[in-house]
């Protein structure tokens, strides 16, 4: 089986000094590999295929046979690192933590161990009212207690 830390290692020295950067590798049992990128200025197909090659280049498949998958970030998905969600700040995120609690809001700043969001106020002066002050106060939410976050796409 071809070990995850090779192909990671591979594309990190790869994307080094670069804009683009590594989000996840996943390798299956059957060998099929999964290498996920984004980039702090947007990744083009070429970008992916330059990635492929750089692997495809270290193994040899008549030694041992593998399917390759080189794929870009989608907004849609989670975010899996601090990078990301520096590329997210002044955006709006959703936000599910290990204990099910929710928030929604804009981010302010991200850390080494934690994000601090904005949560977002209800436009009725009703809601507002019973919104206690805590609640309206940004959020300081560590990054080992966030089970999700993804980034809340908005056609406005």
């Amino acid at each position: 089986m071809i070990n995850k830390d090779t192909i990671e290692k591979l594309v990190r020295d790869e994307l080094e000094g670069s804009a683009h950067y590594l989000v996840d590798v996943r390798v299956s049992a059957s060998n099929k590999i999964f290498v996920v990128l984004d980039s702090d200025d947007g990744l083009t197909i070429d970008d992916c295929v330059r990635i492929s090659r750089c692997v495809e280049g270290k193994f040899d498949r008549e030694v041992e046979d593998y399917e390759l998958n080189v794929t870009t970030y989608g907004i849609d998905q989670p975010l899996l690192s601090q990078r990301q969600y520096r590329k997210y700040i002044g955006r709006t995120i959703k936000v599910e933590m290990e204990d099910g609690r929710k928030f929604q809001g804009d981010l302010l700043a991200v850390n080494d161990d934690s994000i601090k969001l904005q949560p977002e106020l209800p436009a009725s002066k009703s809601k507002l009212k019973k919104m206690s002050e805590e609640e309206k106060q940004a959020q300081i939410l560590a990054f080992e207690e966030i089970k999700t976050a993804k980034c809340v796409i908005s056609f406005k």
